[in-house]
């Protein structure tokens, strides 16, 4: 387990800490937080939110990164953006996952298909199996990859314009 202290005395626990070479000094940080739902916005987005106190600790800090995948809402990206002075690479959404995953789940399935409905994926995966047949396939196939560089690409209204991952 990688812990660091905050200003307080604090510990934290880091998921990736990057170090110099025949050191023990934490040059950066990387932190990944998941949401399935929105449930948890508040606790994860404080999370993050205390990497800068970690390092105000820590002087040989000089950058700390999150990969926030899920369901978070542009107002959480909002707040991490103004309080923690946090940038942002901006990808798919989950409807534009599912949208792009769509297609071949069809093809996988046949006439035993269904629809990737983003609403009922937040709160549970309908048949799981079926999905991880179908995610297997996509990456034993090499399609996976194909698909995922994609997400990238996809267009991204927020109230400051249209913003493309890759851009």
């Amino acid at each position: 387990m990688i812990t660091l202290e905050m200003l307080g005395g604090l510990p934290r626990q880091m998921d990736n800490v990057i170090v110099s070479r025949d050191s023990d000094d934490p040059v950066a940080l990387l932190e990944t937080k998941w949401l399935k739902d929105a449930r948890h916005h508040n606790d994860k987005g404080a999370w993050i939110l205390q990497l800068r106190e970690v390092r105000k600790k820590h002087p040989t800090i000089r950058g700390a990164s999150a990969v926030l995948a899920g369901h978070w809402t542009e107002g959480v990206g909002l707040m991490l953006m103004s309080e923690g002075g946090i940038k942002m690479v901006l990808v798919a959404t989950d409807e534009q996952v599912y949208q792009t995953l769509q297609p071949h789940l069809d093809a996988f399935l046949g006439e035993n298909r269904f629809v990737l409905e983003p609403e009922v994926m937040r709160k549970s995966y309908p048949r799981p199996a079926d999905l991880l047949r179908f995610i297997t396939y996509l990456n034993n196939t090499g399609n996976l990859r194909t698909i995922a560089t994609s997400w990238l690409r996809c267009e991204r209204v927020t109230t400051n314009g249209i913003f493309i991952g890759a851009d």
